[in-house]
């Protein structure tokens, strides 16, 4: 693991355990659900998950998408235009 050299066996474990998405144990007293919620501010500076590059697209998600994409938007302006449609806004 590059970059943990030198740190505590415990922290490179539970470290090593969020990589795996096997985070089972508590560390230092705190609960697995409480640093799992920690990692949208850790894993890349200023960035949260994304959401889009987990959910998966039928053909027609795709198509439409490439038609977005075609009138300039990006898939996220895309997908909040429509959010912002289904919900009346």
């Amino acid at each position: 693991m590059s970059g943990l050299q030198n740190i505590s066996k415990d922290l490179k474990k539970v470290v090593s355990d969020i990589r795996k998405n096997k985070a089972i144990d508590d560390f230092r007293g705190v609960p697995v659900n409480l640093y799992m919620r920690w990692l949208k501010h850790v894993r890349q500076r200023n960035k949260t998950t994304s959401l889009l590059k987990s959910f998966r697209r039928c053909p027609t998600d795709l198509e439409l998408l490439e038609y977005f994409k075609s009138q300039g938007m990006t898939e996220v302006e895309a997908v909040r235009q429509g959010l912002r449609a289904f919900r009346g806004l």
